[in-house]
């Protein structure tokens, strides 16, 4: 690890040879365990550090196909090719200490692929396939991690139940729905996906049992803007999904083109959203946008024009009006803290919240 390197950055190597030229002593209780091999858990420097001796035996394999992330590795192409490259990396074992996980290894292949070296990995569809945690394909793997979302996210919501509504409100912004499937909406096809209906929906559900309200369409619609737009920016996965998968293309433009080795690289589905968002497309070069919110604009402005236009009457327009005034929604932004008076009652945030979203707060019995 030190020798690798101080052949490739050896302006950091005195502050690293610090650290990791003797053994450190670990303190587990009355215990002591000497660490010996490899990077220490927690430090900053650890991928690069791990990643670094591991360069000169991922240069030298020849698969058509061959990308690392860390110790996850993934090769493709011709037989033979792949076959080389395993005794590579089951060599590492003796000269890096590092051992192939054969309970985790995944191989695709035809059924009449028989090779004793692959014996005892994990035979995977095409529809089945994940990488990084991300599925590959539309199909079994999709389906199965977008439901496990699901799950959870129902069940939180019946748990949020408990909670006093300010912070539940603030969890489910944080942390669940949107925030918690960024990384799905961003490397997979899940656009137009069903379960991303069932999941809205869930949280809908969710909010209106938390805040004890209910919302009608235009409300909700009102609800999934952000803050500084009238909102409560509880997002739409319906809506969000198109323009995360935007921009994580646009992003990984130059990256895909270099592991493909070609400079123009197509993806039919972004060909697809593209498609059916003819008429909420932002402006400019679009293969450049790589900024989420600057595809997420235009299907915002036509949520808020749909808002608006619910807006018939003098006092309702008034509001949509003050809600976008300077701080109007500060107090969703307020961590609730006790000891700094920042605490609402759930009365309090159901009224809050009924008066920026024009909710019958009252009915009469």
């Amino acid at each position: 690890m030190l020798r690798a390197l101080h052949e490739t950055m050896p302006d950091l190597y005195p502050f690293i040879h610090q650290a990791y030229a003797a053994e450190s002593m670990l303190q587990f209780g009355e215990f002591v365990v000497r660490s010996q091999m490899g990077p220490q858990q927690g430090d900053p420097l650890g991928p690069l550090l791990f990643c670094l001796p591991l360069q000169p035996a991922l240069r030298s394999l020849i698969s058509g196909f061959r990308i690392g992330y860390l110790d996850v590795l993934s090769l493709g192409g011709r037989p033979e090719d792949v076959g080389h490259g395993m005794d590579i990396i089951l060599g590492l074992e003796s000269t890096q200490g590092i051992r192939l996980n054969r309970q985790k290894s995944e191989i695709l292949a035809g059924e009449q692929f028989e090779e004793k070296t692959f014996e005892d990995f994990k035979r995977v569809t095409k529809d089945s396939i994940s990488l990084l945690g991300a599925p590959l394909c539309k199909g079994t793997a999709l389906d199965k991690a977008l439901q496990d979302h699901s799950e959870k996210l129902e069940q939180a919501m019946v748990d949020m139940r408990r909670l006093p509504t300010q912070g539940a409100l603030m969890l489910i912004r944080s942390c669940f729905g949107a925030a918690r499937l960024t990384f799905l909406l961003r490397t997979t096809q899940c656009w137009e996906h069903p379960l991303l209906r069932t999941m809205d929906e869930q949280m809908r559900s969710g909010l209106e049992a938390i805040v004890n309200i209910r919302l009608s369409d235009i409300q909700w619609t009102q609800a999934t803007l952000p803050i500084r737009e009238r909102g409560l920016r509880i997002r739409r996965l319906q809506m969000l999904a198109s323009s995360t998968y935007l921009a994580s293309v646009a992003s990984a433009r130059n990256l895909g083109s270099a592991i493909l080795q070609s400079e123009d690289w197509q993806d039919a589905f972004k060909d697809e959203i593209l498609s059916a968002r003819r008429t909420t497309l932002p402006s400019g070069a679009l293969e450049t946008i790589t900024a989420q919110k600057i595809w997420d604009r235009p299907l915002i402005e036509k949520d808020i024009s749909e808002v608006w236009a619910s807006a018939t009457d003098p006092l309702n327009r008034a509001r949509l009006g003050a809600v976008t005034s300077a701080h109007a929604g500060d107090w969703m932004a307020a961590f609730p803290i006790a000891s700094c008076g920042l605490c609402l009652t759930d009365e309090a945030v159901r009224v809050a919240i009924g008066l920026r979203l024009g909710l019958d707060l009252c009915e009469p019995h």
